[in-house]
């Protein structure tokens, strides 16, 4: 079986496609927290990258509100990519 190449703008399509089926599996809301907390990131870090207030971030965290759908991509690729953060924090600790 051979697979086609996608053309440029069908590739970028599908990735983001793909980033937009993987937002819609949001962890949590207390696991979105202790991603952070792991990760060493403050509200404030996430809230300026994600270009929303510090206090709306909190409610994502708590569960109060959910991100609109332009954040949420964005959100659960940053939640993403500090889990990796967190585990490279967590293996680099010395054995207790």
């Amino acid at each position: 079986m051979t697979l086609a190449v996608p053309e440029p703008t069908a590739y970028a399509e599908f990735v983001d496609l793909v980033a937009r089926l993987r937002a819609n599996r949001m962890p949590p809301p207390a696991e979105r927290r202790a991603i952070r907390q792991r990760a060493n990131a403050s509200l404030d870090d996430l809230a300026e990258v994600l270009g929303v207030g510090k206090m709306t971030l909190s409610r994502w965290e708590r569960g109060e509100r959910q991100p609109r759908p332009k954040h949420r991509v964005a959100y659960i690729c940053l939640l993403q990519a500090l889990a990796e953060v967190a585990r490279e924090n967590e293996s680099s600790q010395p054995e207790k």
